[in-house]
């Protein structure tokens, strides 16, 4: 399986955030949808079958992707 990058998974996270909040604030059926959807992508993105997991998976990549060398900062 193809693991994707963080910043793959930081542009399907916001769009799941901003689907759910916008469910949240005026949930209607087109808005239900759209935040399936989006939990969906999110759940094939990671290669989880169920929204929680993908969460937590994608909570890995992000905290892989800043602990990597290649972000760390090192003094002048």
């Amino acid at each position: 399986m193809l693991k994707p990058t963080a910043t793959d998974t930081r542009a399907a996270l916001a769009r799941f955030a901003d689907r759910m909040i916008a469910d949240l604030c005026h949930s209607t059926a087109g808005s239900r949808r759209r935040r399936q959807e989006s939990a969906d992508a999110l759940c094939v993105l990671t290669g989880t079958g169920d929204l929680a997991t993908a969460l937590a998976t994608a909570d890995e990549i992000l905290q892989q992707d800043w602990d990597s060398p290649h972000l760390k900062r090192t003094a002048p």
